[in-house]
């Protein structure tokens, strides 16, 4: 496989969707960039996405509340281990990819069987990258993480950076209880609908590279 060139705009170096579906839970959830990216694309095949999403009579694209994962077997599931990864990384020459992962869904939303959480969660963990988890459930990721081995933990903190989506105080609350979750890792702070949220709040507590809006800098 040749390596691929990351775009200059990207604060991540290449994606990652084994699983797909999600359910909106709040205003912010208006304004999901995974829909709006779904909704310029289509498959002949099909996909992780097929029965997620569905098209609505005003020609949106909406979740159908149903959670998808690719088959066992699937050779998607291993890119992570098989990336060739790409020429320019965001961290700089000779640093670990950075592997948005499940940016058309959500890892956490209520219902995920646990055994696909944690096949994610453990094939970024063994590979050479860094994987990137963003959720709007945050009560969800605190829990999951929080629940797992301490020895667990701290052997994927280096390669598992966590981080969520808000667009008010509240979704803050929730991730920043707990700072077992992240350790030495990083919070990727992605908020969609900004309104009364503080960034503070969060570049107080924990390391951040903080981004709103996909790209400008919360600090």
């Amino acid at each position: 496989m040749t390596m691929p060139e990351r775009k200059p705009s990207w604060w991540w170096d290449w994606s990652w969707n084994p699983v797909s579906g999600c359910i909106p839970v709040s205003e912010g959830c208006r304004d999901c960039w995974s829909l709006a990216w779904l909704k310029c694309h289509t498959w002949k095949k099909p996909t992780v996405y097929t029965g997620a999403i569905k098209e609505a009579v005003d020609g949106s694209i909406r979740w159908t509340g149903n959670l998808t994962a690719l088959r066992a077997g699937d050779k998607y599931w291993d890119l992570p281990h098989t990336h060739p990864g790409v020429v320019n990384p965001a961290l700089g020459d000779g640093k670990p990819n950075l592997i948005f992962t499940v940016v058309e869904g959500d890892l956490f939303v209520t219902g995920r069987p646990k055994e696909d959480i944690d096949r994610v969660c453990g094939t970024l963990a063994a590979s050479e990258h860094i994987g990137q988890l963003c959720t709007k459930y945050t009560s969800q990721i605190v829990d999951y993480f929080t629940s797992l081995d301490p020895d667990a933990v701290r052997r994927w903190q280096p390669k598992i950076w966590l981080g969520f989506s808000a667009e008010t105080q509240k979704w803050f609350r929730p991730a920043m209880g707990r700072r077992a979750c992240t350790g030495r890792g990083r919070l990727v702070c992605v908020r969609r609908t900004l309104t009364t949220a503080r960034a503070g709040d969060a570049t107080a507590r924990l390391p951040c590279i903080g981004k709103a809006d996909m790209g400008h800098r919360l600090r």
